[in-house]
């Protein structure tokens, strides 16, 4: 069993100050095989979902950004749900908006029961949120299922109606002899939080506005991230009251879930997953918030992974990793040799955890390689109020594919575009070195991981030098093996490129 949380923060988890968020996961944690900081290596749901299927990183399996184009999408793919399903698995994924990416890659479902982000489900959201007294009738039991793209409304985020759908799927399996890979993934901790009662006003004070739901900052026409990174204290302790209250709401249902299994008898010889598809920021230091326009400081861009094992799954002690992190890519080839899957391990990016590898992976333990998504605005600074190369808001980078379900996808001529203009970083063991580009070429940024808020740049310290052209050289040397190229730009500058022509 997965069970996925969007927008997950590591100290939710990791942090006795937040041990009322999520008191029943915090509660079960002694019980884990295996509980540490896991990096994504692209904090945006659909590419992180695919390297966490596929075990590669988003630059070998082409699905970069949330609209990926088609060719990235179509045909047979290799993911831990499509080789279990040949291994005789039964295969389930369900899951509110936020899963709306699962219908559109081949992810290996029997069942997929979940949103589809389409033309259609958008206009039909935008109907029914103009009338909330419709859409607060719809959500009712047995309703809510007569319009299926409700759940892609990021207004009615209940992990209370996507249990339902869990567990009514799972009982179709349960009369059959075969086993079963299930994925559960929960949206109410994605923006605008909301989550429903009495969650939503389970952590706001009680002489604070009674919000519902929290929209990004990164809208307005204005917007400058040095200012209005720094919200009125009411307004950020507002918005983090709202993030834990769905979160917690999150916690309750899995704690209902948990029982069920077990009363079922479903918990013995088990494997559960925990993890988000990446973290959140929550206006910490000059972070802002939100995830995937930046990858400085550590709240967006890891999330924590804790493995449940039971009965004959359970590993031994000299088995389970010691690394300090784990990454994306290494679900997929951990759950695979867990279950004794014959698969070639030799061609995939990560590594398992929880069993000794018996090939030398393509990357060390301690290395990692993250980059950022489609902006969400286009301003000129980033989040953190940094320079980079811009480019149309998302509406105007979309198209709708007639041909495919009238899906989005980004237009062919900013395709490239979109990629060259990204964020990339090293992580080193305790080094995360971060490349921005900018118009004049790309600039290099060395902190510290323990630095979480970024606020020291040590890339100009002379200690840090070695340490910092070392990183740059395996990052070139990685990106050049997948096709991208180092344009000079001067005798110290340069540009990444991953398409010449443009």
């Amino acid at each position: 069993f997965i069970f996925a949380i969007d927008s997950l923060r590591f100290d939710r988890l990791s942090d006795p100050k937040y041990a009322s968020v999520m008191p029943f996961l915090t509660s079960k944690l002694h019980e884990a095989s295996l509980f540490k900081p896991m990096l994504v290596g692209i904090p945006r749901t659909f590419p992180s979902w695919v390297e966490i299927a596929s075990g590669k990183y988003a630059i070998n399996t082409g699905v970069k950004t949330m609209f990926p184009p088609k060719a990235a999408t179509q045909g047979h793919k290799d993911t831990v749900g499509s080789i279990l399903q040949q291994q005789g698995y039964s295969t389930l994924f369900v899951s509110d908006f936020a899963g709306d990416i699962f219908p559109r890659f081949p992810f290996g479902g029997d069942i997929v029961d979940t949103p589809n982000a389409t033309l259609q489900s958008l206009i039909e959201n935008g109907l029914i949120t103009a009338l909330p007294t419709l859409q607060a009738f719809l959500t009712q039991p047995k309703l809510h299922r007569y319009l299926p793209s409700l759940l892609e409304s990021p207004e009615i985020a209940d992990p209370r109606l996507v249990a339902k759908a869990f567990e009514k799927n799972l009982e179709t399996f349960s009369s059959t002899p075969a086993p079963i890979f299930a994925t559960m993934f929960f949206s109410s901790a994605h923006f605008p939080y909301a989550s429903p009662a009495p969650w939503f006003a389970k952590f706001q004070k009680q002489n604070a506005p009674l919000a519902f739901q929290k929209l990004p900052d990164q809208t307005g026409l204005n917007f400058n991230p040095l200012i209005d990174n720094q919200p009125s204290f009411n307004k950020k302790e507002q918005t983090i009251a709202l993030y834990n209250g769905g979160l917690s709401a999150i916690d309750s249902t899995l704690k209902q879930i948990f029982q069920e299994l077990e009363n079922k008898g479903w918990l013995e010889n088990s494997i559960i997953l925990v993890f988000g598809d990446h973290g959140e920021n929550l206006y910490d230091g000059n972070l802002g918030m939100g995830h995937g326009d930046g990858l400085q400081g550590e709240f967006s861009n890891s999330t924590p992974l804790i493995i449940f094992t039971h009965g004959t799954g359970r590993p031994t002690r000299s088995e389970i990793t010691n690394a300090s992190f784990v990454r994306t890519i290494d679900i997929m080839p951990t759950i695979l040799r867990r279950l004794s899957v014959n698969y070639d391990y030799t061609q995939l990016d990560g590594t398992s955890l929880l069993d000794v590898s018996h090939h030398k992976p393509r990357f060390a333990e301690d290395r990692a390689y993250q980059e950022s998504g489609i902006w969400f605005n286009a301003f000129s600074l980033t989040p953190e109020g940094k320079k980079r190369i811009i480019y149309p808001g998302v509406t105007n980078l979309l198209e709708i594919d007639a041909s495919k379900n009238l899906e989005f996808y980004i237009r062919p001529e900013y395709s490239n575009v979109v990629n060259d203009a990204k964020e990339r970083a090293w992580i080193k063991g305790q080094y995360k070195l971060i490349a921005r580009t900018e118009k004049s070429g790309t600039q290099l940024f060395l902190y510290e991981r323990n630095d979480v808020l970024a606020k020291y740049d040590i890339s100009n310290r002379k200690d840090m030098l070695v340490i910092k052209n070392q990183m740059q050289n395996e990052m070139n040397e990685f990106l050049k093996s997948h096709g991208v190229q180092i344009l000079k730009n001067g005798p110290h500058s340069f540009f990444y490129s991953e398409s010449i022509p443009q």
